[in-house]
């Protein structure tokens, strides 16, 4: 393949081809080449809008090499194509902590929590990978807020 290739010209046809592009785009992922990943997700956007893990692979790819602005742009378009993705929302919230907006991570946060399902152990890990995760980065940042059931999300002289 020549070094300009487009990776979308490899994968003609609709299901085959989409399957095979994520392949080649976790490939550019793993490999850690997220310029290369932002231009060909944009592409493969283009050709796949209904695919949510293509939105979500060029935020990644753009929080990677600190393009944050461009990962909310990227996750707010998706937002708006899949409003009730707990996936999208959960990334939405990453990028904001981020981007050290808490308040809006805390929001996208509690809403990724609202849709995950009950019962399944996806819920507790959920809490618990992002409450650590966003309470650890808050008081690290200087943040006063921590998220904890007890104090429910006020600083704790309160």
């Amino acid at each position: 393949a020549k070094k300009d290739s487009n990776i979308l010209d490899l994968y003609p046809g609709p299901q085959k081809s989409e399957m095979k592009l994520l392949k080649e785009l976790d490939k550019l992922m793993l490999s850690g080449n997220f310029i290369r990943l932002i231009e060909e997700a944009e592409k493969a956007i283009e050709r796949f809008p209904k695919n949510r893990v293509f939105y979500t692979m060029k935020a990644i790819a753009h929080s990677q090499v600190r393009q944050i602005e461009e990962s909310l742009s990227t996750l707010r378009l998706a937002e708006e194509v899949f409003p009730n993705d707990r996936e999208i929302l959960f990334e939405l919230a990453r990028t904001y902590k981020d981007a050290f907006d808490f308040e809006n991570a805390e929001k996208y946060f509690k809403m990724s929590y609202q849709l995950t399902p009950k019962g399944t152990g996806t819920r507790a890990r959920t809490v618990s990978r992002n409450s650590a995760n966003y309470t650890g980065n808050t008081i690290a940042a200087g943040g006063a807020r921590i998220l904890e059931t007890g104090n429910q999300g006020k600083s704790p002289e309160h």
